[in-house]
């Protein structure tokens, strides 16, 4: 059996140390296990515009507070920061959005994009993204853009109000949704570092829809929309940046 141990007398007393060779594997396995557990991880957040009728106002890992790219003047925004934690601090993350505008919203996706994935300029470099819904929209538009009816997978009406902010959580479904794209994409999930938060659509409860601008349902043709005339429409008032109450 080859020698796992080596000798070393001190000031009379014989010690057993380990050999070079199993020294370095042993001191090798925790430093790989540490820098996986301890890279840095940063959230960002698209950039947001004085018309958006959501925004982010805050992410959290845990009980700490990210600098993801949000506003905070009118016309610059925070850093991007990254943060050390563990292989499973995608499930740990919990998004806050703001209604800004006066009207109810009833369903509400916000994507979850990793660029280590691709760019996503090109179809052999699409970028891995994985929706994360609440609400329900409502049966007069749930359809699809070739007027189908829609399937909805979540189950439970949302009522979020104007002025509201909603603590939205990584499920357990929705970690399990990313793990299982990432793993057809990445050779480790683990070592994902970065996240993009993308927002909308949202659907308002009078069947209006914001997703970069604001749309109306097309009388004509179902599962399509046609954009608000006023491109300066806002459904309130746009202070900006907006105040992000806790």
């Amino acid at each position: 059996m080859r020698k796992s141990f080596n000798t070393l007398n001190i000031r009379g007393r014989t010690f057993k140390t380990l050999s070079a060779a199993l020294r370095l594997a042993v001191l090798g396995l925790p430093f790989a296990v540490l820098s996986a557990q301890t890279l840095g991880r940063s959230v960002e957040v698209e950039t947001e515009h004085n018309s958006d009728a959501v925004v982010v106002t805050r992410i959290a890992l845990g009980e700490t507070i990210l600098q993801c790219g949000i506003p905070d003047s009118p016309s610059s925004s925070e850093p991007v920061v990254p943060v050390s934690a563990g292989p499973d601090w995608l499930s740990q993350l919990t998004l806050y959005l703001l209604n800004r505008t006066n009207k109810t919203i009833v369903y509400g996706r916000i994507e979850l994009a990793f660029p280590e994935t691709g760019d996503g300029r090109t179809p052999q470099t699409s970028m891995t993204m994985v929706p994360l819904d609440f609400g329900l929209m409502p049966p007069s538009v749930a359809f699809t853009g070739s007027g189908q009816p829609l399937r909805q997978e979540n189950t439970s009406a949302v009522t979020f109000v104007p002025g509201q902010t909603m603590a939205l959580p990584i499920s357990a479904k929705v970690y399990a949704d990313i793990q299982r794209n990432l793993a057809g994409r990445v050779p480790n999930p683990a070592a994902i570092t970065k996240l993009l938060v993308r927002r909308g659509p949202f659907i308002f409860s009078d069947n209006m829809k914001w997703y970069h601008t604001y749309w109306l349902p097309d009388p004509a043709n179902l599962g399509h929309w046609v954009p608000v005339a006023d491109r300066r429409y806002f459904p309130g008032r746009a202070v900006w940046p907006p105040t992000f109450p806790n």
